[in-house]
């Protein structure tokens, strides 16, 4: 039994890090600041923890790219840039430190690849975003920036 449970967690590791590689923007956490230091992505390092003061739901109908978060993204926003692979991409796109429905949230996980979500309305402080790719699915959340670890924003 062990060496399934192994087997199928080296099966899932590689797809998600072949995803966040090879594909349009990973949205792994490792731990890490930002910087690209080369360390491994493990399955332990994608489950993500909402932040206390954040609220989530995984009833999310729409773009069907749950496990990327970029290709996500740029479903509900066609505008957005290509080439945000890592977490220094994502952070080249701000233009904006107000969030406006429409816009990419560019949030910080602390790994090499950093997230983005689409911002679906904001009421006073609270940010209703709609992402792919966190805890490996599609989501929704909401809190303020601070609660959910945005660092600015994409507008069109």
């Amino acid at each position: 039994m062990k060496r399934c449970s192994l087997l199928t967690k080296i099966i899932l590791t590689l797809g998600v890090v072949t995803g966040c590689t090879l594909g349009v923007g990973g949205c792994a956490v490792d731990g890490t600041d930002g910087e690209d230091d080369g360390d491994e992505v493990s399955l332990d390092d994608l489950d993500d923890e909402d932040e206390a003061t954040a609220t989530s739901s995984s009833e999310l109908g729409g773009c069907n790219q749950c496990t990327n978060c970029v290709k996500f993204a740029r479903c509900k926003q066609p505008r957005l840039p290509y080439g945000l692979t890592y977490w220094r991409d994502k952070l080249r796109i701000i233009n904006s430190r107000t969030p406006r429905a429409g816009c990419v949230a560019v949030i910080k996980t602390g790994s090499a690849y950093g997230h983005v979500a689409y911002v679906r309305r904001v009421s006073g402080n609270t940010i209703h975003i709609d992402e792919g790719n966190w805890g490996r699915r599609c989501n929704s959340r909401s809190g303020t920036a601070a609660a959910l670890k945005i660092q600015g924003y994409w507008c069109r």
